[in-house]
């Protein structure tokens, strides 16, 4: 049997029960009542998992990482004491708590008459494979399906009201890159210097100047981890780089699809 265990390493604990709190609180709340969502046909299912999602998101929810969320790189699991006793109850809370939503979901769509679990409704949403079996007996490298008249199809495409015949998305390649490396740094500090003197324009000239003292002693311990302006430009290196290329690539496909229209 396959275990996951901690060995004797420094690796912070995380604790995932206030999460899993929150949450388990979310589904209980009637707003999850649309997690699920059955066809009139009953042959359909849709599951919004971004509604819930979204109202966890918007719930004060406590740091996995506790007090190392600062030093911490990257989660793991190597639970708290507290937290590894109370897991699988908590999950398992969330598991019962989905499938009374969704059965609650199947009975007010389908009929409590037509299925009685679960599992009975999932199986009336596939199609046997022995239904698509042919008849040709021979043994070969083919799989002789037949041909099934229930199933639907259709090419996904971007309509084009102009060319009908002009392929709009276009396999073209974006490169971004950043300039000036050497240079960043220097302008981080000058970035810094700005916001100071707009977002604190208000206040007297002797506090302004306090604010640029403590830039410079920064600026001066910049390669040192534990001072706030290395950890500063981390977080650019590591985040805020990464949103705007996935910005500027959205921007690019959206160049192209707008035209369409």
């Amino acid at each position: 049997m396959s275990t996951i265990r901690t060995g004797n390493n420094d690796l912070v604990f995380v604790d995932y029960s206030d999460i899993l709190d929150k949450i388990l609180q979310v589904l209980r709340n009637q707003q999850s009542n649309n997690l699920f969502e059955v066809s009139t046909d009953g042959l359909r299912l849709r599951i919004d998992v971004d509604a819930v999602a979204s109202q966890v998101a918007r719930l004060q929810i406590s740091n996995p990482l506790g007090a190392a969320a600062n030093n911490a790189k990257a989660a793991t699991v190597n639970f708290s004491p507290g937290c590894k006793e109370l897991l699988p109850g908590k999950i398992q809370a969330i598991a019962d708590c989905v499938k009374q939503i969704l059965g609650d979901a199947i009975a007010s769509e389908v009929g409590e008459g037509r299925v009685s679990s679960v599992k009975e409704f999932v199986e009336s949403l596939v199609t046997d494979l022995q239904s698509f079996k042919g008849d040709i007996p021979s043994l070969n490298f083919t799989y002789p399906f037949s041909s099934y008249k229930g199933l639907q199809k259709q090419r996904l495409t971007f309509p084009d009201k102009n060319h009908k015949e002009k392929a709009v998305l276009r396999f073209h390649k974006i490169t971004i890159a950043v300039q000036k490396t050497r240079e960043f740094n220097e302008q981080l500090k000058k970035g810094l210097e700005q916001y100071r003197k707009v977002q604190f324009a208000s206040i007297d000239e002797e506090e302004r100047e306090e604010l640029g003292y403590l830039l410079d002693d920064l600026y001066k311990d910049k390669d040192n981890p534990q001072l706030d302006f290395y950890r500063l430009k981390r977080i650019i290196d590591t985040e805020t780089l990464g949103k705007l290329k996935k910005k500027a690539q959205i921007n690019y496909l959206e160049k192209y699809y707008l035209p369409c229209y």
